[in-house]
């Protein structure tokens, strides 16, 4: 009795998850448009009445598995397929003979055609020698060594290109880097995803290559022992304006801060020799929030001019915003090759 009322609590869980649509009252996260790209065939929204299981609910993989068991006890037990491998919905039969792989293809055909109401992608379905390496699950497979698809490294580069598109601006004096926080946390995702499909390749020279080729993402995040890391991610809460600037200070020390507060540029710290030369700024009396320095915003191109001009390495701009918004600019010319100006906004 109690196995048959697990049995039945079993057949109703799989009932309501195999015969729940998602599609209804369901809340749509992210840029709906993207949704429009989706091909009609891959979208539930789309699909027929009862046909298809939702992508990224486990109980898809598992019902595959179900389901396509008896595709495994056919193949193994009909063609005798010594060389049988499925995972999910792909599978791969390897033998010496294409004579027989051909039959064993035709015999495949009409059983999950009638048995199970599927159809063999014909795009896939061909008998290949080995030796031109096995295309499978993304993968190309060959002795001694495993390549990813090109189909995959150009969807990743046309992923970058986009991305780069969005945080990098360039004209013929200078190059912006863009700090938008919900922008580099998508590209964060995107290659988490691809760099974790790349690393079960022998991918080392193409991952170094993809690095090179797309050098904006440095600025962005560090890549150490097969780890993404954001660089952009600062620290937001300060009892204190002048905690604040010591926190950046010593971040990029490096470089000259300019911490804005209000509508003042403010210093809290006494400036290098050579840095108080060149802005020619007058020590500040005594105050309250400990400031040492400071000159209007207004005033942020001139001053800037002067730090650049005189062979400053690198000018930071710490502004007061509502999110990660930030500008990094290199100079290209023959004088300001080598000087950088970073802007970035800060909660």
């Amino acid at each position: 009795m109690q196995k048959k009322v697990k049995d039945n609590d079993l057949l109703y869980l799989a009932y309501t998850i195999i015969h729940h649509n998602p599609t209804t009252n369901c809340v749509i996260k992210g840029d709906s448009n993207l949704l429009r790209h989706l091909p009609h065939h891959k979208s539930l929204f789309h699909a027929p009445e009862n046909r298809g299981l939702p992508v990224g609910n486990l109980t898809s993989q598992f019902f595959a598995n179900v389901y396509l068991n008896e595709l495994d006890q056919f193949a193994k037990h009909v063609p005798k397929c010594r060389y049988y491998v499925r995972y999910c919905d792909d599978f791969l039969i390897l033998h010496t003979s294409r004579q027989w792989l051909e039959e064993v293809k035709e015999k495949v055909k009409p059983f999950v055609e009638t048995r199970l109401s599927l159809v063999v992608n014909e795009r896939y379905g061909f008998v290949h020698p080995v030796n031109n390496g096995i295309d499978f699950l993304g993968y190309i497979i060959r002795q001694g060594y495993t390549l990813v698809r090109r189909r995959v490294v150009n969807n990743l580069m046309a992923r970058l290109d986009e991305y780069e598109r969005r945080l990098v601006i360039e004209d013929e004096a200078m190059r912006q880097f863009i700090y938008a926080y919900d922008v580099l946390e998508g590209l964060r995702c995107v290659l988490a995803s691809y760099f974790g499909h790349l690393k079960w390749a022998d991918t080392y020279d193409l991952r170094n290559a993809i690095l090179e080729r797309y050098s904006f993402l440095y600025e962005f995040f560090s890549f150490e022992y097969d780890c993404i890391l954001p660089e952009y991610r600062f620290a937001s809460l300060f009892k204190t304006s002048r905690m604040q600037y010591l926190y950046y200070t010593g971040i990029f020390r490096h470089s000259v801060v300019l911490f804005q507060v209000g509508y003042f540029y403010e210093f809290y710290e006494e400036l290098r020799p050579e840095v108080r030369d060149v802005l020619s700024l007058k020590r500040m009396k005594d105050n309250k929030r400990g400031t040492k320095y400071g000159f209007p915003m207004s005033y942020e191109s001139v001053y800037l001019d002067k730090l650049i001009k005189s062979g400053t390495t690198s000018v930071v701009i710490v502004k007061e915003t509502d999110s990660y918004i930030a500008l990094q600019r290199q100079f290209r010319n023959r004088t300001w090759q080598n000087k950088r100006f970073t802007c970035f906004g800060v909660i």
